[in-house]
């Protein structure tokens, strides 16, 4: 069975001035951290998500997310 990497656990999205904000709380190894942040469009809001979760993977375990290896998508 695969090892789950981590767990995007909830978001929240609301509008702001020229964009979007976001809340997001990530599971990395058990252990819940939330990331804030804004995106000037909402087609960029995956792509601000996924860096942080890369950046709070990093601050838990010490080293980078490993990449999809294709089996399950990375929840």
């Amino acid at each position: 069975m695969r090892k789950l990497y981590y767990r995007l656990a909830r978001l929240r999205v609301w509008p702001q001035d020229g964009g979007v904000a976001y809340e997001a709380w990530i599971m990395v190894n058990g252990l819940g951290r939330a990331a804030r942040g804004r995106c000037a469009k909402r087609a960029d809001l995956h792509a601000a998500i996924m860096a942080d979760v890369a950046r709070l993977y990093t601050l838990a375990t010490g080293s980078p997310l490993p990449e999809p290896d294709g089996q399950l998508p990375l929840l």
